[in-house]
């Protein structure tokens, strides 16, 4: 699912924060021996990220999941230009948001929080390369100004009840 703009983030208990990273966003399926790693518009990614690659060969079979790929700096802030040129000395992660698909089983009609719960549990047992993109539960004003503060790229609304998102920056 795309995000859409909006210039002010929805407040209320139906929507969670997530920061927005500043990354490529990616799709990782594992199939049998297979893993694959896309781009949304489907530019494979499986052989330039090779060490996410091999982590979503620990997913369990006929799963997809849905993310963003991030080049961490030296302080682990996400950084688009180290990203563009990247090379061996990085640290290249991808932040999972979404499952998609579990054992050959299609979740995208789960509500959000069961098919992110599952998600945070399947992501627990997969190395590092590959995290779980944590919501924040602080208050929207708190998060702004935290984001602001750390020049951080803006953070992503997703509505639990109903599948939207919104991004705000």
């Amino acid at each position: 699912m795309l995000c859409e703009t909006a210039e002010r983030p929805p407040e209320n208990r139906e929507w969670r924060y997530e920061l927005k990273l500043d990354g490529f966003r990616a799709i990782g399926r594992k199939s049998g021996r297979s893993a694959q790693l896309w781009s949304r518009n489907q530019k494979d990614f499986t052989r330039r990220f090779r060490e996410i690659t091999k982590a979503i060969g620990d997913l369990p079979n006929h799963t997809i999941i849905d993310g963003e790929i991030v080049a961490l700096d030296e302080i682990g802030k996400p950084s688009f230009n180290l990203l563009q040129g990247f090379g061996d000395t990085q640290a290249v992660v991808l932040y999972a948001f979404d499952l998609l698909m579990l054992q050959g089983n299609d979740v995208r009609l789960w509500p959000l929080d069961d098919r992110r719960e599952q998600l945070r549990e399947i992501i627990a047992t997969l190395p590092d390369t590959i995290r779980y993109s944590e919501p924040f539960k602080v208050p929207l004003s708190e998060l702004m100004k935290a984001v602001r503060k750390q020049q951080l790229e803006g953070i992503v609304a997703a509505y639990t009840v109903q599948a939207s998102v919104m991004q705000t920056g």
